[in-house]
């Protein structure tokens, strides 16, 4: 059982006027709840309770429930009987309705699978992307995932390079 980080900034403050004014058919309360992250491309992560499989929970008619579901619910209606949504973008924090589909459970089991055998498929890698060596020595590993630190060096460097253009050097 986790909690997520409290959202008191500026920027969360801005980004839940932006999402109620796009959405208003979501609750205030829901919005205020959502925090935008690098988990991937407009994920919206819950930032209530978290479960220890990483699934939102919140209290929606009077019973404790996904948070995914409540927000799919509120902007498409009820999930047609029968059917389990499906994180399209892999993260189970993610409430936006846009990367939820209803489909049956085996497809949802088997999308699951898939992601496992791709898991594995990347474990037998022995170069990144770029083709540099996923040595001990090169490699990091963050949540699960092995990262090829020649490449986060080239992209600090990278980013460095852009701020210092722009004139953003801290």
């Amino acid at each position: 059982m986790k909690k997520a980080d409290d959202a008191g900034s500026d920027q969360f403050r801005s980004i839940a006027e932006l999402l109620s004014s796009t959405y208003p058919e979501i609750p205030t309360h829901l919005i205020n709840q959502i925090h935008l992250t690098r988990h991937g491309p407009g994920c919206w992560d819950w930032g209530g309770y978290l479960r220890d499989n990483g699934y939102g929970q919140k209290w929606k008619d009077g019973r404790l429930t996904g948070s995914h579901r409540a927000s799919f619910e509120y902007l498409n209606g009820p999930i047609p009987e029968g059917l389990d949504l499906d994180h399209l973008c892999r993260n189970h924090g993610c409430i936006n309705p846009a990367h939820l589909e209803p489909v049956t459970r085996r497809e949802n089991n088997l999308r699951g699978l898939l992601t496992h055998i791709n898991k594995s498929r990347s474990a037998m890698r022995t170069t990144c992307r770029h083709g540099h060596p996923l040595t001990p020595e090169n490699t990091r590993h963050y949540k699960g995932r092995r990262l090829c630190r020649h490449c986060a060096r080239d992209r600090y460097y990278q980013i460095k390079r852009e701020e210092k253009q722009n004139g953003q050097v801290a």
